[in-house]
């Protein structure tokens, strides 16, 4: 991660209340459980297609170790214990050749995305179904005002998912930094652009996904910024993207 000017930005909890919780886009974003060689831990992840969400790869393998994780399992809306539409266990996962092979994830931010393609539930209805989804938009100019999404372990044992809304700016080729009081959790959460709540028709699109977060000279956290290079290229390999 590189240094930067956090700059200004506000935080709230995203799904805490009624009114929000079940409601587009909250409902398509939530947490996605995994085992490590560590045990059990989680990450952010969103609803980006009919059986598809996107995280960062991050929440997928260790580099350091090559370590894969295992038994993946999506909570969309997650909210306390509850998860109001059911868990669904994944199909598929796709991320690029270069970050499995690289021998640190600081080596690779700018591709620090994943794709993971779910089952369908127990009476063949895909994730969508209940949630709907977020918009993709890539190639934006770097400087955007953007919402970003997660499930903070410091706040209230994530309980409740956690946005920060500030000004995102380039920290270095293809990644983004902005202003955010997140941790642990908020990785792989999606930071949106043209926020508009229980609006899904030109709004709420997804333009990278938290990759990192760090509190020297002010809180702030980092992702790739989306372009036809990182998330383009994992939509050209799945149809439903």
């Amino acid at each position: 991660p590189l240094l930067f000017d956090a700059g200004a930005y506000t935080s709230f909890y995203a799904n805490k209340f009624g009114q929000m919780w079940k409601h587009y886009p909250y409902s398509a974003i939530g947490k996605l459980y995994f085992d490590t060689p560590d045990g059990p831990a989680y990450c952010t992840a969103s609803v980006i297609g009919p059986d598809l969400i996107v995280t960062a790869a991050r929440c997928i393998m260790d580099t350091a170790s090559d370590t894969v994780y295992t038994n993946f399992a999506f909570c969309p809306a997650a909210r306390g214990s509850a998860c109001p539409y059911g868990s669904y266990t994944w199909a598929g996962i796709l991320l690029h050749f270069a970050y499995m092979e690289a021998a640190s994830w600081t080596e690779v931010i700018d591709i620090d995305v994943a794709l993971i393609h779910l089952e369908v539930n127990q009476v063949g209805r895909s994730v969508q179904t209940y949630t709907g989804w977020l918009g993709r938009a890539w190639n934006l100019p770097a400087s955007q005002h953007s919402f970003a999404f997660g499930y903070l372990a410091t706040r209230q044992g994530s309980k409740f998912s956690h946005a920060c809304a500030g000004q995102a700016n380039i920290a270095g080729t293809n990644v983004l930094e902005m202003g955010c009081d997140s941790g642990f959790g908020h990785t792989g959460g999606p930071w949106l652009v043209r926020f508009a709540p229980q609006v899904a028709a030109g709004a709420n699109y997804i333009s990278s996904v938290t990759s990192y977060q760090y509190t020297r000279g002010g809180n702030a956290i980092g992702g790739a910024r989306f372009t036809s290079e990182n998330i383009g290229q994992l939509c050209d390999a799945i149809d439903e993207c």
